[in-house]
């Protein structure tokens, strides 16, 4: 059971005041007000003691941009005419002896401009292609962090007509090692990145085509085997940022046009950073063009937080499992929609709707009221490690506002109420919005720990 833990002098300072206030009720007011205080004040010096100052942009939101799309217009990649394998060119004109492309460190630097878990839709142009008239090569250029295994394909032509090339699988094309060193080359692996900012030299694979049909169109997914078919260039998923980055030079005196593309894997919890996947595609002087027409269209976007709260029962706990609050809303998004380039234009965003609040966990004991949005859910008994998963209909929630609150009933105060909300930037605090895969603690494990890779990235931003 959680019991308060609170300074001997706080408690005579409380409790000298509530014997005051048996005779005034304004002065009991001041009274639970004052027991309020003391809590918050003491778990702020317990916090920042544990964990140090805070910075003051430092963020309680950890769930980033966990949107979902839901359509099945929005998963139009399919395998076509069967797969062709790809195997890499070993005459290409810009390998090295050892068969391999050195990537240059200016495009590995500028590359880290286009950062990890940040939307960088902006930074990028929309991705359209046809076939050149000529030879055109895809060299793999970075490989973001990621647990899951996956492929890359391309897919030139459209319905009966179109040929499914499986480029490259994950962990195949790219070799890494210190930067300068003469260690021995090793592969880039699953669960590896290609890049430590700038600390590696990296080298790559080449794939050559040649004797395509011109004027064709040509878009690339990427295929997890485990999941199905996930994000294409048809579906917006990826982005030309040729001119975000330095291109190498080598290539442009040589003549060729260069594209820099950037690739997103993921639907579900997509953060549109797009450099899960990076290549190039260099050609020579006719690189593919934009091409037309739109068609509209609408899909529903989901978002989901967890929420989780410390009820200021002890303030010396920092488990933030009293009450474990998921939070979901959806919204229809309509567009325009280029079917052969994937560019989505004249979007119209409507209000988030359809939402819910789920009681995952409680690990307190004291009465509380949760508000999200517009809804008041009620008074509820505060209870010891159970998961109610008890689902309610609430409007008015807000995901980039966090507009949520707990009123918590004071033990030791009478009737007095704790009000907590959701913490601005710099300040303790009582609650975090983390992802829905993150596990709740179990009963005085702190949680920050488990966060402080997000939080040092946070203080980086």
């Amino acid at each position: 059971m959680k019991k308060m833990k609170i300074s001997r002098l706080c408690l005579a300072t409380v409790a000298t005041l509530m014997m005051a206030s048996c005779t005034n009720d304004d002065l009991y007011k001041y009274n639970a007000q004052r027991f309020e205080q003391l809590q918050k004040e003491q778990f702020a010096e317990y916090f920042t003691k544990k964990f140090g100052e805070i910075p003051a942009n430092q963020t309680w939101d950890f769930a980033g941009r966990p949107l979902t799309r839901i359509a099945a217009d929005m998963t139009r990649a399919t395998r076509a005419g069967g797969n062709i394998t790809c195997t890499p060119d070993q005459d290409y004109e810009f390998l090295n002896e050892e068969g391999y492309y050195d990537i240059p460190a200016s495009l590995q630097t500028t590359m880290n401009k286009i950062e990890e878990n940040v939307d960088n839709s902006l930074m990028g142009n929309t991705y359209a292609m046809l076939t050149p008239e000529n030879s055109f090569t895809i060299i793999p250029v970075r490989q973001g962090y990621s647990t899951s295994a996956y492929e890359v394909h391309m897919v030139v032509g459209t319905g009966d007509d179109a040929t499914d090339y499986l480029l490259w699988k994950k962990g195949e094309m790219m070799q890494t090692r210190k930067a300068g060193s003469t260690e021995k080359w090793k592969n880039v692996q699953n669960i590896e990145k290609s890049y430590t900012y700038g600390n590696n030299d990296v080298r790559s694979k080449a794939l050559t085509f040649k004797n395509i049909p011109s004027d064709q169109p040509i878009y690339f997914y990427v295929y997890r085997p485990t999941l199905g078919i996930y994000p294409s260039s048809l579906d917006g998923y990826m982005k030309d940022f040729s001119s975000a980055v330095t291109l190498p030079q080598q290539l442009l005196d040589a003549g060729k046009q260069v594209k820099l593309i950037g690739a997103e894997i993921m639907l579900n919890a997509s953060d549109y950073d797009y450099e899960d996947v990076m290549f190039l595609i260099v050609g020579d002087p006719k690189l593919p063009e934009d091409i037309t027409p739109n068609e509209p269209m609408s899909f529903e976007q989901t978002i989901s937080k967890r929420y989780m709260i410390e009820d200021l029962g002890e303030t010396d706990d920092t488990d933030y499992n009293d009450i474990v609050v998921d939070v979901t809303s959806t919204r229809t998004i309509q567009y325009d929609y280029n079917p052969t380039t994937g560019e989505i234009t004249n979007q119209t965003y409507g209000e988030w709707g359809e939402q819910t609040a789920t009681i995952r966990h409680l690990g307190g004991t004291l009465p509380f009221n949760l508000t999200i949005g517009n809804t008041e859910l009620g008074w509820m008994k505060g209870q010891m490690n159970v998961d109610p998963n008890t689902v309610y209909d609430i409007t008015g929630w807000d995901p980039d506002a966090n507009n949520i609150s707990i009123s918590v009933r004071q033990t030791g105060s009478g009737d007095g109420v704790n009000s907590l909300t959701f913490p601005a930037a710099g300040n303790v605090p009582l609650i975090i919005a983390t992802s829905t895969k993150q596990p709740w603690m179990q009963e005085r494990v702190s949680i920050i720990p488990y966060l402080k890779d997000i939080i040092k990235q946070q203080n980086m931003e």
